[in-house]
């Protein structure tokens, strides 16, 4: 089940079931179904709401102001609605996408550099020269976010409120996400790390969220590993998938009480001379990290080097092992 929070995109069309992915614009909304098709309602500037036939086999959506992008299983980005934000045509290898609120776009590439078109009076499509080893990225209204492979965060494009002014010594990122003028970073203990106007009133001892999504009008939507939201006013529960618009939210709720699902299954598990290796199913727009215990009793988990889903099986690996017996598990965010 698809719900609305807010403003006046409260029109869900009627049957939308089967969501994988939610993404909410200025004052309309967007959903990826199971089946790789896209689902669009809301105001219809610049047509941002008749989705193209060639919206098929997707595997990511982001929204911006007055226009969607949608990533294929193939690797090529759909963008359609306002003319400017029209996808380079030998654009291809991209693996995660990010839709700013000013008409621009980003995309990583597989080989993890960062691909920018479209609005750049802020200076947001000015990538960062030698920027590499990225895993995700996020767009804001004028600025843009990337999350590199080692947990931390670069910023660049409008500064005026502080949001590309990464805070010193952050580190353990796992997920990234911008607003209008605010930037947010999710560590791997759970806590959220918020930076640029009306971005610091998030509480400090936060534990166990797993999304944030910044939205358009400064807001935020936070969700936990048990399907809960923080400031919860309509009181859902086993929400699995968040969005954040222009003074409205977009959630998915996932029927029959099943909690959100962040602990991903591994395959063909392996040690050998101090080096562990197995393998898990990726999905594009997403980021996975292996982390280990020496000892089921520790308190936390030691967080190894992220990796960004491309939609294959891929391989994680600690090459630190000193002992043939660690604990490990592999999460997505």
């Amino acid at each position: 089940m698809t719900t609305v929070l807010g403003g006046s995109i409260t029109n869900v069309p009627a049957g939308l079931t089967n969501i994988r992915a939610v993404a909410a614009g200025l004052n309309d909304a967007l959903a990826l179904r199971d089946d790789g098709t896209v689902v669009a309602w809301g105001a219809n500037d610049f047509g941002i709401t008749n989705v193209p036939p060639t919206a098929t086999n997707v595997v990511s959506i982001s929204s911006g102001w007055t226009f969607h992008m949608a990533l294929r299983g193939d690797g090529t980005v759909v963008t359609w609605g306002y003319a400017l934000t029209g996808a380079p045509t030998s654009l291809s290898n991209v693996v995660a996408i990010a839709a700013g609120g000013h008409q621009f776009c980003l995309a990583l590439m597989a080989d993890g550099t960062v691909v920018a078109w479209g609005y750049n009076g802020q200076g947001q499509t000015n990538v960062p020269s030698g920027l590499t080893n990225v895993v995700a990225v996020a767009a804001g209204l004028d600025h843009s976010l990337a999350l590199r492979r080692d947990g931390t965060v670069i910023a660049w494009g409008d500064n005026t409120f502080d949001a590309t002014t990464v805070p010193t010594g952050l580190t353990n990122v796992v997920a990234i996400s911008a607003g209008w003028s605010q930037s947010y970073a999710l560590q791997a203990d759970g806590k959220v790390v918020s930076w640029g106007i009306d971005a610091t009133n998030i509480p400090t001892n936060l534990s166990n969220a797993v999304a944030i999504a910044g939205g358009w009008d400064a807001g935020k939507e936070i969700l936990f590993g048990d399907g809960s939201l923080l400031w919860n006013w309509a009181g859902l529960s086993n929400v699995i998938a968040i969005a954040r618009g222009h003074f409205f939210a977009v959630n998915v709720v996932m029927a029959g009480g099943k909690s959100y699902g962040w602990v991903e299954p591994q395959k063909d598990p392996s040690w050998t001379n101090g080096r562990f290796e197995s393998s898990v199913f990726t999905r594009c727009g997403r980021v996975y990290g292996l982390q280990y215990k020496n000892r089921l009793d520790e308190d936390g988990w030691t967080a190894l080097p992220l990796v960004s889903g491309n939609g294959q099986r891929q391989r994680l690996e600690d090459a630190s092992a000193i002992v043939p017996q660690r604990y490990y598990r592999v999460l997505r965010w």
